[in-house]
């Protein structure tokens, strides 16, 4: 008997193991906490996927930016870099016969920008347009020289004649300046 009662009492036992389970507020919960696991990860990978997007868009533009001043830079080398010559050349001094020669180079210069291929318009606007402007100045007074060597009674070293070239060359100057900066601004 008392056998039996053992038994017994371990089939109640047993049969009361695995009965029952989660509740259901307990499977509610599990059932929301797997979803806002999936979601979370969901949430991460777009996260990722849209950082990468735009670090591609970033790289993209990054590189425009470089071909763009690359460019702008190539185009407008042959005549930014003899205007500055000339520049550098008039702070130490120049007869008149070199002046003509460097301004002559200038405008090859200027022949082969526009030569070449088209430059895009903020190259155009903010290298392009001071450049142009500058030599326009220079051959201005390559003008007011010129004439000057031409009348006997001219002096181009005082004077009105070299107070006109003073401001032209000044403002040519100022124009070369305008377009160094310009340049440097397209830099990526």
């Amino acid at each position: 008997m008392h056998r039996l009662a053992l038994l017994t009492l371990l089939a109640l036992l047993l049969s009361g193991c695995g009965e029952g389970g989660p509740t259901d507020a307990e499977k509610a919960e599990a059932s929301a906490s797997a979803d806002a696991e999936r979601f979370a990860e969901a949430a991460a990978e777009n996260a990722e996927e849209a950082a990468a997007a735009e670090e591609a868009e970033a790289e993209r533009v990054r590189a425009a930016k470089t071909r763009r001043f690359q460019a702008c830079t190539k185009g407008t080398k042959p005549l930014m870099s003899a205007l500055q010559q000339i520049n550098s050349r008039l702070s130490i001094g120049m007869n008149f016969d070199e002046y003509g020669d460097r301004v002559g180079d200038a405008q090859v210069g200027y022949d082969q920008v526009f030569a070449g291929p088209d430059l895009e318009r903020t190259c155009l606007l903010k290298v392009g347009v001071p450049l142009e402007g500058a030599l326009n100045k220079y051959i201005e007074v390559f003008n007011i020289w010129n004439d000057c060597v031409q009348d006997y009674y001219c002096d181009f070293n005082e004077g009105e004649t070299n107070d006109k070239a003073q401001k032209r060359w000044g403002k040519a100057t100022t124009m070369v300046a305008a377009a160094e900066k310009g340049l440097s601004g397209l830099k990526p």
